[in-house]
């Protein structure tokens, strides 16, 4: 049986690292596993979610999981507008970090769950005089799940010792999360759904090497400036030798260089500035560079 969590915090709470440790405890206690984060910009308070799959068996699924069995909530403020974006439904456990009593959370927010609940931000002041509660979240949760405390406790010095932090700052969050692991009891999870998947095909329509230039197709009101002028020298293409690897194609920052009807490189010389990387790039030198008062 393969279990799925989701935890849902705010940046700034730990919930990257409190993954990193259930997914290490998991790993050291024989189980195949992933961990996984998903966030925006990195900013203090903006939500903050990671994924976590625990199986005896090779995981074949990637990506976020869409149907958690156990929901961890880091929290309760995430339960009024977060916890829609989620697929969780009557069966998913679902604990919260919270001051607040069973009742006041089922009235305000409509939950009928199961739910289990535990002020892990009240045990991080104590312990850690912090509102991080990685060790916290962790705890509960490898609880929740019935792991060995032994297996978290190595995954938590691991994590600890991975972020820099000394052996008086470790030994606190060691004891806050055994504080958090003991607040609560293991939970009956319901059985995975194993959803019947069709196999997605995309077909990949052919777009010619014009579609990757910056070609302008409005002209809009901007003055005209003919940047090739800039130039001194300019590239001028042997085609006996030209092999169509498009290489100078690719590298032209200005895209001066386009591919024509004949697969061959051509240079709009009124774009090209003269900077020479396609000389310098191409592998077969077909390349030169001639003054600019030159005919091509």
């Amino acid at each position: 049986m393969m279990i799925s969590v989701c935890l849902l915090g705010r940046g700034g709470q730990g919930i990257k690292s409190a993954a990193h440790i259930l997914g290490t405890a998991a790993f050291l206690g024989g189980h195949y596993v992933q961990d996984q984060p998903l966030y925006g910009a990195e900013r203090r308070g903006g939500p903050v979610t990671a994924f976590i799959r625990l199986s005896d068996e090779p995981i074949l699924d990637r990506g976020p999981v869409t149907d958690p069995l156990l929901m961890v909530v880091a929290d309760d403020s995430l339960l009024e507008d977060q916890l829609k974006d989620f697929n969780v439904s009557e069966d998913t456990v679902l604990f919260v970090n919270t001051s607040k009593n069973v009742d006041h959370i089922r009235s305000r927010y409509g939950i009928s769950n199961q739910l289990v609940l535990s002020d892990l931000s009240l045990m991080a002041e104590e312990v850690l005089e912090s509102p991080v509660v990685s060790a916290a979240v962790a705890g509960a949760t490898s609880r929740l799940l019935n792991q060995d405390f032994g297996d978290l406790k190595q995954a938590v010095m691991l994590e600890l010792r991975n972020i820099g932090l000394d052996q008086k700052e470790a030994e606190k969050n060691l004891l806050l999360a055994r504080k958090a692991y003991d607040s609560v009891m293991p939970v009956k999870l319901p059985e995975a759904k194993k959803e019947a998947r069709e196999p997605a095909f995309v077909e990949l329509v052919y777009h010619g090497p014009e579609a990757s230039t910056c070609s302008i197709t409005s002209p809009g009101n901007s003055q005209t400036r003919r940047v090739g002028d800039w130039a001194r020298l300019k590239p001028l293409i042997d085609y006996d030798e030209c092999t169509k690897c498009r290489i100078c194609f690719v590298y032209c920052p200005d895209s001066a260089i386009t591919i024509g009807t004949d697969d061959y490189p051509h240079v709009n010389y009124d774009a090209c500035k003269g900077c020479d990387i396609c000389y310098t790039e191409c592998p077969v030198k077909a390349i030169s560079l001639v003054r600019r008062d030159e005919k091509a």
